[in-house]
């Protein structure tokens, strides 16, 4: 019996909430190169189009597990990206895995996104210590990056085991799906 393949979900972002998105990446590129900071990541690369698909795969996965996206601008690390202690990492590859880098929370969730705007595949998640394993360990990398853990996407957790614990880990019980602000006084 070949083994099951999980089943990805897939988000598409209205178009109020591509938007945002698109304010909120604009605005991380401006502070971005007022600080001079180019992220070890971006090398290379369109670093205002990444920041603002960032920030849509951010919203997607706001989106799906119905947790409030902070839109944080110059937060780093301070804030989660999503909920409570959620962390989302977004690529364009279509066959993307997860990074984790040295400076990463090991007591934090990482979510894989994967496409862009409008839509993106929400791949899994994993808690920062399990994906920070010396079999994930990437010392020197092809790219010219710093060293990290990559995660094959493969090795992600299906979400509807991270949206499970999330419920356990904030109250369990019932759980409204309304959305946020409703029957809210």
């Amino acid at each position: 019996m070949t083994p099951q393949k999980k089943k990805n979900h897939m988000v598409t972002l209205e178009r109020h909430e591509v938007i945002v998105s698109a304010i909120v990446g604009a605005l991380r590129e401006v502070e971005a190169l007022d600080k001079e900071s180019e992220s070890d990541y971006h090398k290379g690369r369109d670093s205002a189009g990444n920041n603002i698909q960032a920030a849509g795969a951010e919203a997607a996965v706001g989106k799906l597990t119905d947790h409030y996206w902070l839109m944080g601008v110059n937060t780093y690390r301070a804030l989660p990206d999503v909920g409570q202690r959620t962390e989302v990492r977004y690529t364009d590859r279509a066959d993307g895995n997860l990074i984790l880098r040295k400076r990463d929370d090991p007591e934090k969730y990482y979510v894989l996104a994967r496409g862009m705007l409008p839509t993106f595949e929400i791949v899994g998640w994993i808690k920062g210590s399990d994906g920070m394993q010396d079999c994930y360990w990437i010392a020197m990398p092809a790219n010219g990056r710093a060293p990290h853990w990559l995660v094959p996407a493969e090795d992600l957790k299906p979400l509807e085991d991270r949206m499970v614990r999330r419920v356990e880990q904030e109250g369990g019980g019932n759980v409204s799906r309304q959305p946020h602000g409703a029957g809210s006084a």
